[in-house]
């Protein structure tokens, strides 16, 4: 299960000022001063070959990944920039083949090469089969300096939940849209229909009710959330809900709150009247199931989602109709493929601006 749903139609008069006040620090001090130095832009060019690369692993770094868990490590040389799996970092309830955890390494490595070709070197990414799979990005100076739209939308890209406002994006940027998969071996399905979109929120729907049940689930769940911004600051990664749109507060009423709403979910609910709210959805499909496939299905995502920043499009993963198999079969039939399973569920559309995530430092993922 994703962040959109988490504590959805709960009400709780205990401890009541006490979430008001904590929500009312989210974005100030500590937490937006650390925000304005992830999410910021780089200069271009920069200073140094030496800073160029270290600024190529930190856009690298802003990558999204499935409940933030960012799995992976980074190594850089001369020449090239390495992106690992960090198994450490893995879900294993709602992500047991790691799918999701090799979509993210795809993201990352796409983030690594738009900014290499901002800063003036090559950018060139392969498939590197280095112990369970990687990828490579290819670091050599360029002739000239060529910074794109995609690379001012990097330090600009959110995952931006909650209601959006129902307008779909025009023919030409949805054209736009689907060209992000080009030449990756990766088809991505469109879905604007009002009645295929619903075919899809019923999915969501069902999915959260399946995971409703399901201990070893939510257990997890607890363990990536980060209920109040002492938390988000100390461990830098995980699912904050403040940028869900949701209240900070204590941990141990947080959890409290988890384990008394996320039954609720199957009735509704603030999530899915979010999900009814989108423009649009994405459904991305690999050639393949394994590793090489994945990292090209992220790869195609981090494209997709860029291109919709640059847009002024809002877009926010959606985890729960592929977490589970059940409806993840049938998604694919919602999105008018059957070709395989599809591996991403992206929602579109206009909003305001969430709260943003943190992203842990580079000391903390660089080898």
């Amino acid at each position: 299960m994703s962040a959109h749903g988490l504590f959805a139609d709960t009400a709780v008069s205990s401890g009541a000022g006490e979430i008001q006040g904590a929500a009312a620090t989210a974005q100030t001090g500590a937490y937006a001063k650390a925000l304005r130095e992830i999410w910021r832009t780089a200069t271009v060019p920069p200073e140094s070959r030496q800073l160029a690369v270290r600024e190529v692993a930190r856009y690298a770094t802003l990558a999204p990944s499935h409940c933030n868990t960012q799995p992976w490590r980074i190594r850089t040389g001369d020449s090239e920039l390495l992106v690992h799996p960090d198994f450490t970092r893995r879900m294993p309830v709602a992500d047991p083949d790691d799918e999701q955890l090799f979509v993210a390494l795809g993201c990352a490595a796409e983030n690594a090469s738009v900014a290499a070709r901002a800063f003036g070197l090559n950018g060139e990414v392969a498939y590197h089969p280095m112990g369970r799979g990687g990828l490579r990005v290819e670091l050599r100076p360029l002739a000239h300096v060529a910074p794109s739209e995609l690379f001012y939308a990097i330090p600009r890209r959110q995952s931006t939940r909650g209601i959006y406002d129902g307008r779909v994006p025009s023919i030409g940027e949805l054209r736009l849209l689907e060209r992000c998969a080009q030449q990756l071996d990766v088809h991505v399905g469109l879905v604007t229909e009002r009645f295929r979109m619903d075919r899809i929120i019923e999915l969501q729907r069902a999915a959260q009710s399946i995971q409703a049940a399901d201990a070893d689930h939510l257990r997890e769940l607890k363990c990536w959330t980060r209920f109040n911004e002492r938390d988000a600051l100390r461990q830098r990664d995980g699912l904050f809900t403040r940028c869900a749109g949701k209240p900070s507060m204590p941990r141990w009423l947080g959890a409290q709150l988890l384990d008394m709403g996320i039954g609720r979910l199957t009735d509704g609910g603030e999530n899915l009247k979010e999900i009814r709210s989108s423009g649009g959805f994405a459904v991305f499909f690999g050639a393949g199931h394994d590793p090489r496939h994945w990292t090209a299905v992220g790869r195609a995502c981090e494209r997709f989602l860029l291109q919709a920043t640059a847009l002024n499009i809002k877009v926010a993963l959606v985890g729960e109709p592929i977490e589970v198999r059940a409806t993840r079969v049938e998604l694919a039939m919602a999105a008018g493929a059957d070709r395989c399973l599809p591996s991403l569920l992206v929602r579109f559309g206009y909003a305001a601006p969430s709260v943003r995530a943190l992203r842990r430092g580079l000391e903390q993922v660089m080898v």
